[in-house]
């Protein structure tokens, strides 16, 4: 039962951070002419998932590692290895 209430807990976050990101995209685009603004809250959506996709993903990564962030941060560690 405690599984499922946290899986609640992070749908509502979810369902949360994208009403403001919808606010933010549309008071940005709303001084463009219409074909400047569907291409910018087109670009501003995909961008918005995509960076939700990649911080998911990295803090996954990172809180499956022994000691997760502690650990990360004690040797100052970069998540990405040779990426960054």
């Amino acid at each position: 039962m405690e599984y499922f209430w946290d899986i609640v807990q992070i749908v509502f976050a979810d369902i949360i951070l994208s009403g403001d990101n919808a606010l933010v995209i549309g008071m940005a685009a709303a001084g463009l002419s219409p074909e400047l603004r569907k291409k910018a809250i087109f670009w501003g959506m995909a961008m918005a998932a995509g960076l939700r996709i990649f911080f998911a993903s990295s803090n996954t990564r990172m809180m499956r590692r022994p000691r997760g962030w502690k650990r990360m941060i004690m040797r100052r560690e970069r998540p990405f290895g040779a990426l960054w």
